[in-house]
């Protein structure tokens, strides 16, 4: 049961879409956090539903952005929302990686797709530790933070 005062109306959204409005949310905290500018490149790596609520505020931002995913069904739904897509990362680095995979081993693997002082933000969450190797995430100076939540967001998105 969700208390009434944390709920969120809308005159012109359906049931449906409103059901959408807190991962969304998540998808524009994490980029939010990042940072993330005009003309800087993204790459989204896991098309699940954080991975694609991910995505459409990297395209606000105007930045370049592709998505990594394994899957082909996934895959072929994100080239049908119209984001570049492949299977791997293609030797493709990018200014902000974003993780919504919920796997330590691709998470871990998340941080070579990171450019030389770029970010590294997990918005999936692993249920074991994740591995990192120090020297790539110092060498290259690489900003690495999480988020998990989607603070604040439900009127903006809504609106």
């Amino acid at each position: 049961m969700v208390r009434i005062d944390l709920l969120y109306r809308s005159d012109h959204l359906s049931l449906e879409q409103l059901a959408l409005i807190e991962t969304l949310g998540i998808g524009a905290h994490a980029v939010e956090r990042s940072q993330l500018q005009r003309g800087e490149s993204a790459l989204i790596v896991g098309a699940g539903p954080i991975g694609l609520a991910t995505a459409p505020f990297v395209a606000l931002c105007r930045a370049a952005a592709h998505v990594v995913e394994k899957n082909r069904a996934r895959r072929g739904f994100v080239s049908e929302m119209g984001y570049s897509v492949t299977e791997t990362a293609e030797g493709r680095q990018a200014d902000v990686v974003f993780d919504a995979t919920g796997s330590a081993v691709a998470m871990a693997g998340s941080l070579d797709l990171v450019a030389p002082a770029g970010r590294l933000v997990y918005v999936g969450l692993a249920k074991e530790p994740i591995c990192l190797d120090d020297s790539t995430l110092h060498r290259w100076e690489v900003a690495l933070m999480a988020s998990r939540n989607s603070f604040s967001v439900f009127p903006h998105i809504i609106h």
